[in-house]
């Protein structure tokens, strides 16, 4: 919690990260989004145990659902999609918001030269580039505005290009 005094207070409900509003402004903030999937990054994997096999069967089947030359892959975690998307398309842009989740995909495809990594929070995203397809994988259920972060990926879309997301529970939305 936020002192008072500070000019700050909190809201939002504990199961998700917390905003923070500036007192008589209506300026939002993002507040401790960075550590909190800094700590998930420090044990989560898409290889291991049953999420893994989910990941994996998820990145087999929706890659037959991409179009185009390049992608933009909002959510890679540690690069098991990635890894399937960098043998499909001649550009992959792939982002996450976890330092140590960047440095370990990075660390999978070092020997693609097509792949680059950015690490940025979804909501801060801001590439320049448009992509034939987006991908947002497992990651509407955990932002706190998906429709935020849909429209962010459309922005990055080409003309005529395809925004794929998907989520392991359409109620957790």
């Amino acid at each position: 919690s936020v002192p008072t005094d500070s000019g700050w207070r909190t809201t939002g409900p504990p199961s998700r990260h917390w905003r923070r509003f500036r007192k008589g402004t209506g300026e939002r903030v993002q507040s401790g989004e960075k550590e909190r999937i800094d700590t998930i990054a420090q044990w989560f994997s898409s290889f291991d145990g049953f999420n893994g096999k989910i990941v994996q069967y998820t990145a087999r089947y929706l890659v037959n659902l991409y179009r185009g030359r390049s992608i933009l892959e909002m959510g890679c975690a540690d690069g098991c999609i990635t890894h399937v998307l960098a043998g499909r398309f001649e550009r992959v842009v792939a982002v996450d918001g976890a330092v140590e989740m960047v440095k370990k995909a990075r660390e999978l495809l070092a020997d693609r030269q097509n792949v680059e990594f950015v690490c940025a929070l979804f909501e801060e995203l801001q590439l320049g580039e448009r992509f034939d397809t987006v991908c947002q994988t497992h990651i509407l259920e955990h932002v706190e505005n998906p429709v935020d972060v849909l429209s962010i990926g459309r922005e990055h879309l080409g003309d005529g290009g395809i925004l794929v997301a998907e989520v392991p529970n359409a109620s957790s939305v």
